[in-house]
Formats: C-alpha cells, structure tokens, sequence
C-alpha cells in the first residue's frame, strides 16, 4: 500500500498508555495497512519489537484486532523478534510487555496500546479492558469528523 499521508501519536504522561492515528489517503490502502501492518512499532512504542494477535474477542465492533506486544531481552541493542517463531535473534524467548488493539475505520488505522506492569508480563485477553475506552474514544472521535464508516 501507500504509506500513510499522516500519523499522529501521543502517550500518557507516564507513557504506559499509547495512540497512534494512522490516514491513508484511499480506504484500500488502509484496508492493506490494518490486514498487515509494519513488523514492529518500536517507533512509537519503546521496546516494542513485535505484535501477534491475541485471540479472544477486542469488545469493539470489527475490523478491530488485539495484539499481544512483544520485546526481547536487550532490546536496544541488536536482537530483533522473529513473528513466525515468536524467538529473539539472540536465541532467547520473547516476552510480553504489554497488549494494544488495531481499528480500521475508512481511510484511518488507529492504534492503541498500553504497557503492562513490569510484575505481570503475560499479556491476556483480559488486559484490554485498559484500552478498550481509549479505543471507543477515538471511535467516537472519527465518526464525529465523518470517518466512522
């Protein structure tokens, strides 16, 4: 697809919680973009290298998908997350750090993630019960300016 013609993002203050609103400037291009996006999102997300789906169901009406976010140990410095095998390219075992979700709405992809307390690394279902607000918060906000179709 054609990459987005913009992207606006922002954290909270304690930088756990994180949206990132994604334009495109054709539907099928968002369409592309939410059925596969980039790899990894460490650039808007620290230390997030990689995200496969979480299964169970987001609470938000589709196309929306769940994502466990993943990091390995020494990220920063070289080691990489393999999605196929969920592995490091170190050789060790990737962990959670958090769970986002994925909303397609028209030309727009809107992410929002949060970081999971570093004393529950596991990413569940559960979890999204944080980001669920967040996520029909902006829900509401695209269909306020006409793109909740």
């Amino acid at each position: 697809p054609s990459p987005a013609t913009d992207m606006e993002q922002t954290s909270s203050k304690d930088a756990r919680y994180h949206i990132a609103l994604f334009s495109f400037s054709s539907h099928a291009d968002a369409v592309t973009f939410y059925g596969s996006p980039p790899t990894a999102i460490h650039g808007f997300i620290p230390g997030v290298l990689g995200y496969p789906r979480l299964g169970g169901s987001t609470q938000v009406p589709p196309p929306s998908w769940a994502v466990d976010l993943r990091s390995c140990a020494g990220e920063g410095s070289g080691p990489s997350y393999d999605p196929s095998s969920g592995v490091c390219s170190n050789g060790g075992a990737s962990f959670s750090i958090g769970v986002g979700m994925l909303i397609q709405r028209g030309n727009v992809v809107v992410f929002v993630g949060h970081l999971n307390d570093p004393t529950n690394p596991d990413a569940t279902p559960a979890d999204l019960v944080k980001i669920r607000p967040f996520a029909e918060d902006a829900l509401s906000l695209l269909s306020a300016a006409g793109l909740g179709h």
